[in-house]
């Protein structure tokens, strides 16, 4: 896999730093796939809201050009470690980029002690789902869709393995364990 750059821990000062480029990476993405990609478009304060653990666990990639080509964002729930958005850039999509930010989000989950990975993504977002299956995350059923919508306070149903919530689109929900052995 060729260098494409360098992945880096999302601190809140390089958040504020590159929070227009974050931002522009997600308008970008959002334009080009629309709902596949998400249901709400995120401005820089969806960026530098501050959330459990947010500062050690989201990571950024940098290309050697010095720009933003990627990012993954993820907080603490609990035991959990959830993520809320990952992106990258079109171009860079396939060159392993997603999988570096991966590891490192990973990695930091486990140095925290977290028990699992969490998120969701959009039934239509085909590329998505094959990413993150073959990452070894794995699409939940009924029963534990409803064990997490309570555990988390969220107001939601689940159809076999697809989750509603009011004004967001279809989506699944997945789990990966974190803690080895």
């Amino acid at each position: 896999m060729a260098n494409v750059g360098e992945v880096q821990v999302l601190s809140e000062p390089l958040a504020l730093q590159r929070a227009d480029e974050l931002v522009a990476l997600d308008v970008e993405l959002r334009e080009s796939m629309g709902p596949a990609y998400s249901h709400i478009a995120w401005e820089a304060s969806h960026f530098l809201r501050p959330m459990p653990s947010k500062w050690a666990l989201s990571h950024v990639l940098i290309n050697s050009e010095g720009n933003v080509i990627g990012f993954w964002i993820a907080s603490r729930r609990g035991k959990d470690l959830h993520t809320h958005r990952v992106a990258i850039h079109r171009k860079n999509q396939g060159s392993g980029c997603g999988r570096r930010l991966f590891e490192a989000v990973l990695f930091a989950g486990r140095s925290l002690g977290l028990n699992r990975m969490t998120l969701t993504v959009g039934v239509p977002n085909l590329g998505a789902l094959r990413f993150y299956e073959s990452l070894g995350l794995v699409r939940q059923g009924a029963e534990s869709i409803q064990a997490f919508l309570h555990e988390h306070g969220r107001k939601a149903r689940a159809e076999g393995d697809v989750l509603w919530e009011e004004g967001r689109y279809p989506y699944y929900l997945y789990f990966l364990t974190l803690r080895q052995g």
